[in-house]
């Protein structure tokens, strides 16, 4: 092949069917069988017995070609680069193909492949001293020809250096393996060779970490976090004699955590995101310094502050940020003990240099600076650092002028909104009763001028909440502050929706409903301060929230169909209202249930539908049996609008929106027969209406499209039905209602047995039948001599089916049970 006159397409087609080979014979990266593995391995085993010397000599043979495209040679080191990994390593790592892989390091072709050629032997695997012994000579023929003493320079061979990068890399890791494995076999000799040869690649190593291209610099993190991460096992002779290069890779890593001047703070794209990856992987190496030498970032980090943050007008933005970035950093980090030191509320102590550090932050008025990502960065170290203001309570003020800063005039509106959020979580991890002193003015402030139609007043306005609700104040004087942060908000409400409903054209419409659902979304985040212990009864202001309702309920009776599309919208914001009155307001939520709830169903729309029965589960789940009455009333609209929604022409609803519907509907049902009074409820019902809504699970079991997981909550809830009903259970409606979905619904074509979720409906079938069973003593009988032998199966099948109903042990039955169903299946019956 290699003495054609076309022998440079042979040979290009013979390069790429072996790395087809590869691709399905070795890549790891695929995942693969166990059949197609045990496969693979049998082919490899026997190209290592007969093919791979021939296959050797044919790549010794192409790289020795004269005249050779470029592209040819790299394509045959590509292909010894893949085929390393599972040969013999002294096939490649030789006298004979060395020398000519390491030519190959010399020619602006072909470098970048060889490089990647060399990698792939590096990472052979192999034992800890052969593999010791081929990277130092490795090392020792580069060295000699400058590939990692002296780089090339230039603009043209950063992609070169960023492989050699990845080789060095590859290389130092390798070393760092090779020492672990030592040191578990307690070969001491061995460990210190594998020391030694570590230090080496260390040293080589801080050229590339500290080049200005992050591809360069990024290759290497990995190197620099495991050799530092090494060094905490080792004893302190040798941590010392290190401590000048961890301080050094400290600094170097730090500068190289600068933001670049072009770096776009506005749309940040695909570059920015490399960046910030680039960042994050030096990120860890400064972490794992810190964690190592808690004394020396914090040495560093002070030098940051005395030379940047402390005049902060007068420096570059990017060194601020940079100090900041690695100060809010510092908690991930340290010692337990020493963040402990920091926030220890014995003001006796000595403040420690991290806490010294916090204060100089908070202190600062760095917040005003017109960089988003500084003023940030101060935003979420104070934030972060919030347990020092419990501490030292004189920062209270000052950090909160700074968030009230943020929140009302910063000219960024991202650092407004970030703000805004942060502003409630500094409220709530700071010591209420400190907080005090400050309640009256902080809301005065953070309320005034609150118009804006954006994330920020949500923000704001859960903050006031958690102000007024978790402080330590009289309880007629949070009613009174509640009541005058709300009162706003609720006339917008009324007033927003009425203007929705007489506005003409949709756009008005728009604007208006948005309005109202802005300030229902403000109120309902005032209710993030209470909880189920600390609920609206206990703290004396159900009052205030009853009247929301009460108000919100006036103006929903108003709307009348069809409804403006906005108005979804608003029901959705009411909806979300609802749901935390029921966790926060306790009894007193029940009177307006209904109402609410039937004019949330009465569009019939099928998302809206979906959520409401969300929240009639919530409820039943909340308030169990003192629920009842409130279905009484309200059970069987439900369940009409629910069926009307499902029956409706298709362009009303897709069929996913469908059966997410119906699954929500049989959950609510199930829910209300586990923790209602379910036999009181259904008794006042109808009886057609009653035994509409038992047809419609009936049919729901029966059906596979609905999918299994709504066939398994409709045979609990039969299940359910029987047990309920005991005494008043007669044979005929059980034959009728439940038997038939329990033995049918398992024969369909459609039941997969295979599926897992059909296999739980199975079950719950099969309990279902047991229920009937144990209910109705003469049911059995019926079903082996009569039902069963009607569908088919045989007089032994059915006795099998009918001995395996009476099984005591559940495991056993489930079991038997499933068998039965998939032998019948196999059997045809």
């Amino acid at each position: 092949m290699l003495q054609r006159s076309d022998s440079s397409k042979a040979v290009d087609l013979y390069l790429k069917s072996l790395l087809a080979v590869h691709s399905e014979v070795v890549d790891r990266d695929i995942a693969r069988s166990n059949a197609e593995m045990q496969r693979n391995t049998v082919i490899k085993d026997n190209m290592r017995m007969n093919t791979v010397p021939v296959l050797v000599n044919s790549w010794y043979e192409i790289l020795r070609m004269d005249n050779v495209d470029s592209q040819i040679v790299c394509q045959c080191l590509d292909v010894i680069g893949s085929y390393i990994s599972w040969i013999d390593i002294d096939l490649i790592a030789n006298d004979r193909f060395v020398p000519i892989i390491l030519q190959c390091l010399g020619d602006d072709l072909k470098r970048e492949s060889a490089c990647d050629c060399l990698r792939e032997i590096v990472l052979k695997g192999m034992q800890p001293l052969s593999k010791l012994k081929l990277i130092d000579s490795l090392t020792e023929v580069l060295d000699s020809l400058g590939v990692f003493t002296t780089p090339p320079q230039g603009d043209d061979v950063i992609d070169f250096l960023a492989k050699l990068a990845k080789l060095l890399n590859a290389v130092g890791l390798e070393v760092l393996a090779a020492y672990t494995t030592l040191v578990k076999a307690n070969d001491i000799d061995g460990a210190a060779l594998a020391l030694k040869s570590l230090e080496d690649k260390i040293s080589k190593m801080f050229p590339f970490i500290a080049h200005e291209v992050d591809d360069v610099s990024g290759a290497v993190c990995p190197l620099a976090q495991e050799y530092v991460a090494l060094l905490k096992t080792v004893n302190p002779q040798i941590q010392e004699q290190h401590s000048h290069i961890v301080k050094t890779l400290l600094y170097t890593c730090i500068k190289r955590m600068k933001f670049d001047q072009d770096y776009d703070w506005d749309v940040e794209g695909e570059e920015e995101a490399i960046f910030q990856d680039y960042r994050r992987r030096l990120r860890n190496v400064v972490l794992h310094i810190g964690s190592y030498k808690p004394e020396t970032i914090l040495e560093v980090t002070t030098a940051l502050f005395h030379e940047n943050l402390l005049k902060w007008k007068e420096k570059n933005v990017l060194d601020v940020e940079l100090a900041l970035y690695i100060f809010y950093a510092l908690l991930e980090c340290l010692p337990s003990n020493l963040i402990q030191q920091t926030f220890d509320p014995d003001r006796s102590k000595s403040a420690g240099p991290l806490q010294q550090l916090a204060l100089t932050v908070v202190e600062s008025d760095v917040f005003v600076c017109d960089h988003p990502a500084v003023s940030l960065l101060y935003y979420e170290s104070v934030a972060r650092y919030d347990k020092l203001l419990t501490v030292i309570p004189e920062q209270i003020p000052i950090a909160l002028k700074a968030f009230l800063y943020g929140v009302k005039t910063h000219p960024n509106p991202k650092v407004r909104t970030r703000v805004a959020y942060l502003l409630t979580r500094l409220v709530k991890s700071i010591n209420k009763s400190l907080l005090v002193p400050y309640v009256d003015n902080l809301l005065a402030s953070l309320t005034q001028d609150l118009s804006q139609q954006d994330s920020d007043a949500l923000f704001v306005y859960e903050a006031c909440g958690l102000l007024i609700i978790q402080s330590v104040q009289p309880l007629e004087k949070k009613n009174e502050l509640l009541k005058e942060l709300l009162s706003p908000r609720l006339h917008d409400v009324n007033l927003y929706i009425q203007r929705t409903l007489s506005a003409a054209a949709a756009e008005e419409q728009a604007t208006y409903g948005k309005a109202a659902v802005h300030s229902l979304l403000c109120i309902v985040r005032t209710s993030k301060g209470f909880s189920e212990k600390c609920n609206m009864k206990a703290t004396k202001c159900d009052e205030v929230y009853t009247h929301v309702l009460k108000t919100v309920l006036t103006a929903l009776d108003t709307i009348q169909l069809p409804f403006p599309i906005v108005v979804h919208e608003i029901f959705s914001a009411v909806r979300q209202l609802l749901h935390r009155m029921i966790v926060c307001l306790e009894d007193s939520v029940l009177p307006f249930v209904v109402p609410l709830l039937k004019k949330l169903v009465e569009g019939g729309d099928v998302r809206e539908l979906h959520d409401v029965m969300a929240l009639c589960s919530q409820l039943v789940t909340k308030f169990k049996e003192r629920v009842t009455p409130l279905f009484n009333e309200a059970l069987m609209p439900l369940t009409s609008a629910v069926l009307n929604t499902l029956e409706s022409p298709p362009e009303a609803a897709t069929d996913d929106e469908r059966k997410v519907l119906r699954r929500s509907h049989l959950n609510f049902v199930l829910v209300l027969a586990t923790h209602s009074d379910f036999k009181h409820l259904l008794s006042v019902q109808a009886n057609d209406a009653v035994e509409n809504l038992l047809s419609y699970i009936v049919k729901t079991a029966m059906n596979p499209e609905n999918g299994p997981q709504a066939q398994k909550i409709s045979f609990c809830i039969l299940k359910k039905f029987m047990e309920t009903l005991i005494g008043n259970t007669n044979i005929e409606i059980v034959q009728q209602l439940v038997i038939r979905p329990c033995f049918e619904a398992p024969l369909c074509e459609g039941f997969n047995l295979s599926d897992a979720q059909t296999v739980l409906a199975l079950t719950e079938a099969g309990q279902c039948a047991k229920t009937a069973v144990r209910i109705l003593p003469d049911l059995l009988p019926y079903l082996r001599d009569t039902y069963l032998p009607n569908l088919g199966l045989s007089d032994r099948q059915a006795k099998s089916l009918c001995d395996a109903l009476t099984l005591e042990d559940p495991k056993m039955f489930k079991t038997v049970f499933r068998d039965f169903f998939i032998n019948a299946r196999f059997q045809g019956r």
